[in-house]
């Protein structure tokens, strides 16, 4: 009864009330500053003898405003509490208004304003400085008077480099009552997407390697890798940087994150920080999983949703019962809830009567979900003896429940379905498809199959053309990513590695690498620039090869407008529906930006994602809370929206061929300044094929009248 009573609500209330965002509550990765800090001090516990007094000083931060003061006792036996507000505050107080966000090569006005609890304050001298990111514009200091009490406003003009990360602004109020500080950690933003950059080579043993690592971003933005590796490359680095910075969080996608890590420790060795960034990366998709979870037991495609998800369940259920094999702990009843929903449907799974468009998704997830029984160690035997009878079962379907077959001891049936089926899907992938399919994703789905066999010849054919679509640069979803590393790792567990010995220099920077792993990798740096003249000799006695990855930051404002299988356009308009031009706009403006997203073609496409980016001149104004209590008030054909702060992802998980869909949200011209207006995106999750973008531009916001 505990979790009907307490998760009556389905998330809906952590959705509407979480701050920083809709899913800042289901904590992803960490953000580059945190702008609001809270006064926070905690003091004892004292012994406090009968009739004694004490008096204790706090050294407050930089505040102004009420603070409470709260104090509980206790002797073991019994409790008591008091609380009190007390008035924090100066004879000269300063508060700075920032934006929540600042883009790189971007201008904003910054107000100061200082107010005055005394009279005969006189003169102030208000100064501004920045971290090494930022510059300003005109003078950096400004004078003001103050016979009485009251407030006055003194402005700086705040540029920004071409380097985003993490940034700081330092007000100074300085009187003959002494001297203020208000300082605001901001983050410097680009809204340039990574791009990637490889160079790949090979060395023999006792041999060198020496060449030119090319870096694709700006100055200043690049991430540059060593991969070495004594096994054909699987681009371990760009495919789990890809999956870890995914800013989508469906059931699907929130796993897809979690899946590989769990299998770190079989590609490479792993320091202590990495070992614990793993383990906490782990530990949070158990937690999220949580608020996706549904009454019947299964997983819902978005948090807080009331239906469940077929191939979602199975997935994250997957993900919890390999986790625990790996020693992390899972909540009993959440994953005890998920078999049993499981167990329900695959027991009651008939062929009979399915729609012809998906019969072949249907019996594929079905399949799956008796994959997942019995690893769990509660075979359902019966139906997988019914599926088998199936002469059309599509070869991913084969590969599942041959794997079914193998965990629960039964390897002459596995044998016997994999029997003659080659390294290729004969499932043709298409709008009805809901189980994240690809070649590649099933490709992985048949090596595990092949392993839990025995069959290795095999194996190391399919791993073969696995690993040379991970070395690639060719895109894949975050389910195909997921699996592929998956699959390899379990062909990896119990591969002995010739092991690796060899010296590297890039640039300045020199070190070594010694280790019986597979793959390794070398942090080399960050915030690099430039073309670098690299050497790697080969001390060890077997070849490798050798990966130079580099991301980085392209420029921004360069962006031109595209479309391929979808369309999308964006206006703004005033409070009235007239439409207005955002270039220049006043501050305190209220208006809405529209965005239409149309599927011209004859074909239905699945969870398309709709992004939208806004100037950090703009604040978003959500009025989602007001709702009658409810989080889920979306536009009509949007099945789930983000709200976070500068930008809003909305998710249509059906867009039917002839669809268009609008999308309105309310914004309002807040600080001034001049910047980006960046492209509003239109893509499919899972086909990357399917996209569209609109034009970038510039917003400018002027001083209201």
């Amino acid at each position: 009864m505990y979790n009907d009573v307490i998760g009556a609500l389905g998330g809906r209330l952590e959705q509407v009330f979480s701050i920083g965002g809709d899913d800042a509550l289901n904590s992803g990765p960490k953000a580059i500053v945190n702008r609001f800090k809270p006064v926070v001090t905690f003091l004892g516990p004292f012994t406090l003898k009968k009739g004694e007094k004490q008096k204790h000083t706090i050294e407050m931060p930089n505040y102004n405003g009420r603070v409470r003061v709260m104090v509980v006792a206790g002797d073991g036996s019994a409790y008591g509490h008091t609380d009190k507000s007390v008035m924090v505050r100066r004879p000269v107080m300063l508060l700075g208004t920032l934006p929540r966000v600042i883009g790189v090569n971007e201008t904003m006005t910054v107000p100061a304003t200082v107010f005055a609890t005394e009279k005969g304050i006189g003169q102030v001298k208000v100064s501004i400085s920045c971290s090494g990111n930022m510059s300003v514009e005109g003078p950096q200091t400004v004078t003001l008077d103050f016979d009485n009490e009251g407030d006055k406003q003194a402005f700086f003009t705040v540029t920004t480099g071409p380097t985003p990360g993490a940034g700081k602004v330092v007000l100074t109020a300085e009187s003959k009552k002494g001297k203020v500080n208000y300082d605001t950690d901001i983050e410097v933003r680009s809204v340039s997407r990574p791009v990637m950059a490889v160079t790949a080579g090979t060395i023999p043993a006792g041999g060198q390697w020496n060449g030119t690592v090319e870096v694709p971003g700006m100055d200043g933005t690049n991430d540059v890798t060593l991969e070495i590796s004594t096994v054909p490359p699987v681009n371990l680095s760009s495919r789990l940087e890809y999956l870890i910075g995914y800013p989508h969080g469906c059931i699907e996608q929130i796993t897809s994150k979690g899946f590989p890590q769990l299998y770190l420790k079989n590609f490479t060795a792993l320091t202590q920080q990495q070992q614990r960034i793993t383990s906490d990366a782990v530990k949070e998709v158990i937690s999220r999983q949580r608020s996706y979870q549904t009454a019947e037991g299964g997983f819902s495609y978005w948090p807080g949703g009331t239906s469940t998800h077929a191939w979602g369940t199975i997935y994250a259920t997957h993900f919890q019962l390999e986790a625990e094999l790996q020693g992390y702990l899972v909540p009993e009843g959440m994953k005890t809830a998920a078999l049993n929903n499981l167990r329900l449907v695959a027991r009651n799974f008939k062929t009979d009567g399915l729609d012809k468009s998906n019969r072949n998704s249907e019996i594929v997830t079905q399949a799956y979900r008796l994959y997942v029984l019995a690893l769990s160690g509660n075979a359902e035997t019966g139906a997988m003896n019914r599926l088998r009878e199936h002469a059309d079962l599509a070869s991913t379907a084969r590969f599942y429940l041959a794997a079914a077959y193998a965990q629960a001891g039964r390897t002459d049936t596995a044998k016997e379905l994999l029997d003659g089926y080659k390294p290729v899907s004969d499932y043709k992938y298409g709008q009805y498809d809901y189980t994240f399919g690809s070649v590649v994703r099933d490709r992985a789905v048949q090596l595990i199959a092949t392993l839990l066999v025995g069959d290795d010849l095999k194996a190391a054919e399919i791993s073969a053309t696995i690993s040379d679509e991970l070395a690639s640069k060719r895109w894949m979803s975050t389910q195909t990513t997921a699996y592929a590393l998956m699959a390899m790792s379990r062909l990896y567990e119990n591969y002995l590695a010739e092991g690796v010995s060899l010296d590297y220099t890039y640039g300045s920077v020199k070190g070594k690498v010694a280790s019986e792993k597979i793959i390794n990798t070398v942090e080399i740096g960050t915030g690099l620039s430039g073309s670098t003249e690299s050497t790697i000799v080969n001390n060890g006695k077997s070849g490798a090869f050798l990966r130079w990855i580099a991301f980085g930051i392209p420029p921004a404002g360069e962006e031109t407008a595209y479309e391929n299988r979808i369309k999308v356009d964006v206006y703004y308009t005033d409070l009235k529906g007239n439409r207005i031009e955002v270039s220049n706009l006043e501050q305190g403006t209220n208006f809405k930006a529209v965005v239409t997203v149309e599927n011209p073609s004859l074909s239905a496409y699945n969870n398309i994602v709709i992004t939208q980016i806004f100037p950090s001149g703009w604040e978003i104004l959500s009025t989602r809370f007001a709702s009658e209590g409810s989080a889920d008030n979306y536009p009509d054909g949007v099945n789930y929206q983000d709200i976070r702060d500068d930008r809003v992802y909305s998710y249509i998980d059906r867009f039917n061929s002839r669809q268009r869909i609008r999308i309105t949200l309310n914004l309002a011209a807040v600080y001034q300044g001049r910047f980006h207006l960046p492209p509003v995106y239109a893509e499919a999750m899972y086909d990357n094929d399917i996209r569209a973008n609109t034009a970038g531009g510039t917003a400018e916001v002027t001083r209201d009248r």
